[in-house]
């Protein structure tokens, strides 16, 4: 189990597990969004929401879909860092509560935390998946330069 993993099942009420899934993955991006690098556990699944590019950017959103599912890193933070993720995904995002699923030595958890769902019209979103392996390559590298 990776360091520091169970405090983030185990929440004391001062810090709040957020799901990351595009551009947040990358600790470059959250570290200069948040000045910090978060503890993390990987491969958390949301289900029945689809992950897909955003048109003419290079990030990603979710929006509710039947039988789909995203994969992402599971972060835990304090009020002043979901201050600064709110400030970074904008309107364009709604932070919502959702139950996610963790697999830990005891098997798979359901845990509650925070994710930012796609706030906008569908229209603005590709038929396609994003890709973050596709992003780490080609796209991280002109977006940390500039952000």
């Amino acid at each position: 189990m990776p360091m520091g993993s169970k405090a983030i099942v185990e929440t004391d009420g001062k810090l709040r597990p957020v799901l990351v899934y595009g551009s947040l993955l990358s600790d470059i991006v959250f570290s200069k969004v948040t000045k910090i690098t978060p503890k993390r556990i990987s491969n958390v699944i949301l289900q029945d929401y689809r992950r897909v590019k955003v048109d003419n950017a290079p990030y990603p959103a979710i929006y509710p879909s039947e039988g789909a599912q995203v994969v992402g890193d599971l972060c835990e933070v304090g009020a002043d860092i979901i201050e600064l993720l709110d400030r970074f995904e904008s309107s364009l995002y709604k932070r919502i509560t959702a139950n996610v699923l963790v697999t830990l030595e005891k098997g798979i958890q359901s845990v509650e935390a925070d994710v930012y769902v796609w706030n906008q019209d569908l229209s603005k979103l590709s038929i396609y998946e994003w890709d973050y392996e596709y992003f780490k390559t080609y796209l991280l590298p002109g977006w940390s330069e500039v952000a």
